[in-house]
């Protein structure tokens, strides 16, 4: 294995047990929380859910916390909410031509090591807000379907508004987190759940409670595209971190599905819960990896959203929003330098780009001195 990629995982895994880690963690959980209960005091009717979004995008904001010797490291979070027609795509729904919203928020972490991106991971996540019963969320109307099976599935799709490129695009879902809903229930708080598990218990119910959820016997963590072939690797990496005191030992399951950026975890039931796994790149697919294998088709459709945005940011970004969380995704290049370093100035938008409606959450995390 290379050795570059178990001292990222190392160093991972130390700053992970830092207190700085877990005050951003909770930072994190606490700013998601007050947006979603704001917008629960407002008593939001479903079809204007997209201000309860974008309550919940600009209260995180922007912030960032930094960790000391021995285990120096910074994190920086950005979020947007881009303003205008939600941006719509169009697919076959069951041989039916269908239209329907993309997602509500994007949720992307870097991990960075010596000025260079190594891993990078995404989300695309729907937000449903809680029926009146307050832990259930429908499921039975045709829109709500055909949503949950884009964001399971990722049938090929077309922007038609938006940011979306107006384009045919195909985008492989190896981790099956690649689309996640997001479930909001009061008084502030939401379970994230991957649109795939989601679709297997649908057919039985078109109800979700949480304890449908909390239920689950079994949460599935999906070894990552990049050892699919290469389980030796895996084992190797496992007990390399196990051995080092990073990990629980072997004998527990939670060896496995603990270790970040490359075990996978399609499933939070709080907020606090998802704010850990998030930072921890536990949730959402690998869009690009150093050395190993990710998905090369999702890893050019967040340059081409992001190439968007910066046309955006621009022409209408009177804030400044816009431009400061696509500088800091440039920030950095990635790691294996051949030809994948995308330039941010090349347009794969058709002009006009007539809005977004979307949320964008991003998350660079930097290990080691070279801050």
């Amino acid at each position: 294995m290379n050795p570059e990629i178990l001292e990222v995982l190392y160093r991972y895994t130390q700053i992970a047990l830092t207190d700085e880690f877990q005050k951003h963690v909770h930072k994190l959980s606490e700013r998601l929380e007050k947006g979603i209960k704001r917008g629960y005091s407002k008593k939001k009717r479903e079809e204007k859910i997209v201000s309860m979004i974008e309550n919940i995008v600009n209260s995180i904001g922007s912030f960032s916390t930094t960790g000391h010797e021995p285990n120096s490291f910074l994190i920086s979070t950005e979020s947007i909410f881009i303003h205008g027609q939600k941006s719509i795509v169009e697919f076959d729904y069951y041989g039916n031509r269908t239209q329907r919203e993309f997602g509500d928020i994007i949720f992307i972490v870097s991990v960075v090591y010596k000025n260079k991106k190594f891993f990078e991971k995404m989300t695309i996540n729907q937000v449903k807000k809680a029926n009146k019963n307050p832990s259930s969320w429908s499921f039975s109307s045709k829109e709500n379907l055909e949503q949950l099976y884009l964001l399971s599935r990722f049938p090929p799709f077309k922007g038609v508004s938006g940011i979306i490129p107006k384009k045919k695009i195909w985008l492989p879902n190896y981790s099956k987190c690649l689309g996640t809903h997001g479930l909001l229930y009061p008084p502030g708080d939401f379970a994230v759940i991957s649109s795939r598990l989601l679709e297997r218990i649908i057919p039985s119910k078109r109800t979700i409670k949480l304890a449908d959820l909390v239920n689950l016997h079994r949460v599935e963590l999906y070894s990552p595209i990049g050892f699919n072939n290469c389980i030796d690797d895996w084992i190797e990496l496992c007990i390399h971190l196990c051995l080092k005191g990073c990990l629980p030992t072997l004998c527990s399951s939670n060896c496995w599905g603990r270790l970040p950026v490359l075990s996978s975890s399609c499933i939070a039931y709080n907020i606090l819960e998802f704010a850990e796994k998030y930072l921890l790149s536990l949730i959402g697919e690998l869009i690009y990896g150093y050395s190993i294998n990710y998905n090369k088709q999702a890893f050019e459709f967040l340059h081409s959203i992001m190439s968007t945005i910066k046309t955006l940011a621009s022409k209408e970004d009177t804030w400044g929003k816009y431009s400061q969380l696509v500088d800091l995704f440039y920030k950095y290049k990635y790691a294996k330098n051949n030809g994948i370093n995308p330039d941010p100035n090349i347009q794969f938008n058709d002009l006009p780009i007539d809005g977004g409606g979307i949320g964008i959450v991003y998350t660079t995390i930097s290990l080691g001195r070279e801050l």
